[in-house]
């Protein structure tokens, strides 16, 4: 099986910074993302993926993450796709970078305003941090 792999830009340099303040969670850091193309050329299926490089920057170790995949306009303003949320579980220790990849359908490689943002974290202790809960 051979598999080749095209990288592309995640997200527009100039307009990612005023977003990446809201793509990180306590603890864990986004270091890269992009998005991929592989195809398989024994079975001529073609898939897209999100390949993120993930950093713990915290005290306790990472048993698991979620992160949603937004696509936004031209601006920046409004979403032009509802989020789709992916979990990754791995375990994280503190200081250890990992790469991990999803697969997502449906994606406009033109598009330069595709984004992630960490929503939801597990700690080793149990305990966790979500985006979207008080």
């Amino acid at each position: 099986m051979v598999l080749l792999l095209v990288i592309f830009p995640l997200a527009a340099a100039q307009g990612q910074k005023d977003w990446d303040e809201f793509r990180d969670g306590p603890g864990l850091e986004i270091v890269k993302c992009q998005v991929g193309v592989s195809d398989e050329v024994n079975t001529r299926k073609s898939e897209d993926r999100i390949i993120l490089k993930v950093k713990n920057s915290g005290e306790r170790a990472i048993t698991s993450f979620s992160y949603d995949f937004v696509a936004f306009d031209q601006n920046r303003t409004d979403t032009i796709s509802d989020a789709e949320t992916f979990t990754i579980k791995k375990t994280i220790k503190p200081g250890e970078t990992k790469e991990v990849s999803s697969r997502v359908e449906h994606l406009d490689r033109s598009n330069p305003n595709n984004m992630v943002r960490i929503v939801k974290i597990t700690y080793d202790n149990g305990e966790s941090w979500d985006r979207f809960q008080k």
